[in-house]
Order: structure tokens, then C-alpha cells, then sequence
């Protein structure tokens, strides 16, 4: 099928884009900037700038059989001042009108939107909330509803999607309370009673799928795990996976004095209902939160982090490969800030063994590295792990597969700092953001190259 996706370099997009061309479908991206969405989308598709807060795309050139609609301004990026309220609200409303509208003479399969458990009154009861309970009346409230009626306005099968608390390593919520277990020791938000309906990512990329291939889904629906936890539990749980301590609750005063209304998204407490989902057949992957966790976090122990990149290129494997495996391209694709050079490469080609040493300056603090290569699987994956440098550990696996008529190249980075508690305390959120700057330098730049 032909599918419109907005939305497609978010946390959801880009997972379900990747997934749909996987299974043969062909994407069209509506974005702001095609340019970047080109190098951020890690799947193929046609590009249509255009800002749907402003004015409906011209689809006439192309023929649609489908739309998801997942384009939406954050609501926990930043805090609700009025103009932000305004902001999220009219992403919702005016470009889901905009994107109907512009659709309106195709014949369309199916308009998937998403929308957010968000809309029910807060609750504390044990008894879980379907889709039938009257939409609350606070902003996030506000917002969904206004959001839902928009979009139930299209003449197509319509669905639905309310969604829950999404996990996974890659954005949302969860590495925010990663961090914490990173540092010292996982803690619960406020009381830690309050109940969390989450849904881990890859059962949302199905779940949207299942409806787009299944016609006699239509309506709404809560997409939640079918056993939602309380928030103490979520906390104990980071706490098992990454051997980190179960600390002391965070108070929720604190909580509000530091987000104000936008606490709410950790403090209140909704207890959701996926039962009418399920009675369409569709069938959850994980339906467990330390079932979840274990999936998530199955790398992340004794204060490792990991990080994930992906990048498609449209070109064949090969060509990808060796560009990535010729060590002298690193220099070309790394920010000119670390000064990396080259020292020395042990063996003339790559092979399991080859040690590379190369000195960088990391903040203007000169290093010396040597990394060795660990194993080579020629146009198709090899691993670098660091033998001398500031890391305690540093293992980097580069894969690369064919997707579409070009190939995705998948980066796996597993890092640990040096000194224990006292380097993850003083340094850690400082390294992250610097390894997610160094990736996306590369990505933004590699394209000159190749």
C-alpha cells in the first residue's frame, strides 16, 4: 500500500515507518523540512514539505491508499506557558483538519491517528477505565478531545489509537527515570501508588499496523498493557534490571515546584483498560512491566548506557560498508571540535585483531585511544570495542541490512564511565548529550561523503 505518515521522525514514527517498509509497503512523509527528515527517517520515503499548522498539502500527484497521523507538538518537552498550551493544542486541531482536508479525494483505506489516555479523569480507583468514561475536562483533556473530533471527521475507516505511557530506551518517559538508577538509585514519583498505564513501544508499531491490515478495526481504543503498574513498581523494576538501588520516593511538591502543571504527567494517577483492543485479536508482545523492562534494559547494567542510531542510505550495502569500514573515514565524519587523527592502523585491511590507535580531544582534554576490532562480517556487521581511552567500557557494533532499494546502517554504542558512582555523578548527563552530538554530527555530514 501507499501510506501518508506525519509524525515520521518522532519516537513512533520512526519505528513504524521502518517497520511498514520492512513488510513492502511505500511510505509519503509529510514534514516540516524534507531535507532533515530525509536524514533522520531511518526508512525510504517521498518527502512533501509542508507545515500542517498552517496549510493542507497538494496530494494530487499521488495516489494514497492510507493515512497515519502522528504529528503532535510534545506535551513533556517543555513547560505550559500559555503560548506552549496554545502550541500543542493547535498542532492537534488544525493540522489534523488541514491533513483531512487534503486527503478528502483520495480513496482511502483507513485514517489511523493517535491520540492519549491523557483524556480520562485522573483516578486512584483499582477499577481500570475503558473507552466509554466521559472525557475529563483539564488541559490534556481539552486537547485530546478536541484532537479525537477533528479527526473522526474523516470519511474513512477511522481509528483511534489512545496511548498510554510508551517505553523504550530511545525517547518518552523512560530515560528520565533512567537516569536517577544511572546515578545512584531508581525512585518512584511521588507516593508511587498512583497508577502508570505504559505500552511498550513495539507493541504501539503493531498495534497500528494490525489496524491498518485489518479492516474490522475501526473506533477507538485505549493502546495500553493489558496489566498496568503502579509507579513504585515501574521504579523497582529499572532498579532489578540495572543492579542499581531502590532510593527513596521523590516528593511531590518538589515535583511541582520544579514542572509545575505540567507534573501531572507523573503525579496523577490512571488505571486503563486495553480489553476492547484485545477483543479485535490483536495480541500483545508484552503485557508484563518487568517483562518489559528485561526487554529494554537487558544491556543497561552496573552503570552502562547504551545508545542507539540509525541511519538509511540510498545505496546498496556495499558501498555503505566500506565506507564506514575504512578507518580513515572517521576523521572525515567526526566534529572537527575533537581533533581526531589517525595514529596508526595494525593490520592493511580489517580483520578480527586489527588494533587502531588515534588521539581526539575530548572538552580540549587530550586522549590517547586504541581500540581493536572484534568482529568483521564483511557488508554486513563489525564491532570495535576500546582497549586504552576514558572509558571504562566502550563497545560499538555497526550493522548494516538492506531496506528497500538502499540499506540501514544500525549503531549500537555500549559506553561506561570511569570511577564508579563519582564519574556517573559528575559526568553522566554531560557525556550522553555528547555522544548523542557526535552521532548526529555524522549523520548530518555523511551525506557529503557518500
Amino acid at each position: 500500500m501507499n501510506i501518508l505518515i506525519t509524525g515520521g521522525t518522532g519516537l513512533i514514527g520512526k519505528q513504524l515507518g521502518l517497520k511498514l517498509t520492512q513488510k513492502g509497503h511505500t511510505l509519503i512523509g509529510i514534514t516540516r523540512n524534507k531535507m532533515q527528515a530525509a536524514l533522520t527517517a531511518p526508512y525510504p520515503a517521498t518527502w512533501i514539505e509542508c507545515d500542517l499548522n498552517q496549510k493542507a498539502p497538494d496530494l494530487n500527484a499521488y495516489k494514497i491508499d492510507g493515512v497515519i497521523h502522528l504529528a503532535g507538538e510534545n506535551v513533556g518537552e517543555k513547560n505550559w506557558s500559555q503560548a506552549q498550551k496554545d502550541k500543542i493544542l493547535n498542532s492537534r486541531t488544525l493540522g489534523t483538519k488541514n491533513l483531512i482536508q487534503a486527503t478528502q479525494n483520495q480513496s482511502l483505506q483507513f485514517f489511523i491517528g493517535a491520540s492519549a489516555v491523557g483524556i480520562y479523569n485522573w483516578s486512584t480507583n483499582d477499577e481500570a477505565i475503558n473507552e466509554n468514561q466521559t472525557p475529563a475536562d483539564h488541559f490534556l483533556a481539552q486537547v485530546t478531545k478536541a484532537w479525537e473530533q477533528e479527526s473522526l471527521k474523516c470519511k474513512a475507516r477511522t481509528v483511534l489509537f489512545r496511548i498510554g505511557v510508551v517505553l523504550s530506551t530511545d525517547g518518552g518517559a523512560l530515560p528520565k527515570m533512567l537516569f536517577p538508577a544511572q546515578i545512584f538509585a531508581s525512585s518512584a514519583l511521588g507516593s508511587g501508588k498512583q497508577w502508570l498505564s505504559w505500552i511498550h513501544l513495539d507493541d504501539v508499531v503493531s498495534a497500528f499496523i494490525f489496524a491498518a491490515e485489518n479492516s474490522h478495526v475501526k473506533g477507538i481504543y485505549n493502546l495500553v498493557a493489558p496489566k498496568p503498574c503502579r509507579q513504585k513498581e515501574i521504579a523497582k523494576g529499572i532498579a532489578l534490571e540495572m543492579n542499581a538501588l531502590s532510593g527513596p520516593p521523590i516528593p511531590g511538591f518538589l515535583l511541582k515546584i520544579i514542572l509545575g502543571e505540567q507534573s501531572a504527567l507523573a503525579l496523577n494517577s490512571l488505571k486503563v483498560s486495553s480489553d476492547k483492543l484485545a477483543g479485535t485479536g490483536f495480541q500483545f508482545q508484552f503485557n508484563d512491566i518487568n517483562l518489559a523492562l528485561k526487554n529494554i534494559l537487558s544491556d543497561w547494567k552496573n552503570g552502562v548506557a547504551v545508545k542507539t542510531f540509525q541511519q538509511y542510505f540510498p545505496l546498496p550495502r556495499e558501498r555503505v560498508f566500506s565506507f564506514f569500514a575504512n578507518a580513515a573515514n572517521l576523521e572525515k565524519i567526526t566534529p572537527d571540535s575533537l581533533n581526531f587523527k589517525i595514529l596508526k592502523i595494525s593490520t592493511p585491511q580489517m580483520q578480527p585483531g586489527t588494533l587502531i590507535d588515534y588521539k581526539l580531544k575530548i572538552h580540549q582534554i587530550p586522549i590517547q585511544w586504541r581500540t581493536e576490532i572484534e568482529t568483521w562480517d564483511l557488508n554486513q556487521k563489525f564491532t570495535d570495542t576500546q582497549l586504552k581511552g576514558p572509558y571504562s567500557l566502550w563497545h560499538h557494533t555497526h550493522r548494516f541490512e538492506d531496506l528497500g532499494s538502499g540499506t540501514l546502517m544500525t549503531d549500537v554504542v555500549r559506553y561506561k564511565l570511569p570511577l564508579g558512582l563519582i564519574g556517573r555523578l559528575f559526568a553522566q548527563a554531560w557525556i550522553d548529550s555528547d555522544v548523542d552530538n557526535i552521532f548526529t554530527y555524522r549523520r548530518d555530514v555523511v551525506s557529503k561523503y557518500l
